[in-house]
């Protein structure tokens, strides 16, 4: 995931924006020294990096895949190996491509909803096997009604995001 760039400038060289030692790029820094005698400093464009994609719950991806920063792939999804991701995927649907297309929903319409509104995924893990991960319309009711009656342990984890991960790897 590198930088975005500038589509909105003259030109979208990285030139005339990367030039900080901590960004590893010591070609650009001796060609403004050599071609500029460093007297125009880049300037960043607004929202240089953009946030990362984001990944909701139980989303499969396959091997070699590109994603542009921004975009949300959510839950339940599956994006194709060597798939290049520029918009987001909407929940239950297999896309691939370059750019990546919608292939299919997972399942129909209606269930999709069910499986959403079921938020299994907060649920200790247990409930895949003892309700029945294979058939999906029982899974879905057997989630409805353990909701329903209060029945269903909470899951013994929570949600990481991208920033839970930097913090952690500062940390270690």
């Amino acid at each position: 995931m590198g930088e975005r760039h500038p589509l909105e400038r003259v030109t979208t060289s990285s030139f005339t924006y990367c030039y900080y030692p901590n960004w590893n790029k010591p070609h650009i820094m001796s060609g403004h020294e050599q071609l500029l005698g460093n007297a125009f400093p880049p300037q960043n464009p607004s929202n240089l990096m953009g946030p990362p994609p984001r990944l909701e719950h139980d989303v499969w991806i396959g091997q070699q895949v590109l994603m542009q920063r921004g975009i949300t792939v959510h839950t339940g999804s599956v994006v194709g190996a060597g798939s290049v991701v520029t918009k987001d995927v909407p929940p239950y649907t297999i896309v691939a491509g370059n750019p990546a297309r919608p292939i299919r929903r997972r399942f129909a319409t209606e269930l999709c909803d069910r499986l959403l509104a079921s938020e299994w995924w907060t649920f200790h893990p247990r409930v895949l096997f003892e309700f029945g991960y294979s058939d999906v319309e029982r899974f879905c009711g057997r989630i409805e009604a353990g909701r329903a009656n209060g029945s269903l342990e909470p899951a013994p984890f929570r949600s990481l995001d991208w920033k839970d991960v930097l913090n952690a790897m500062e940390e270690a």
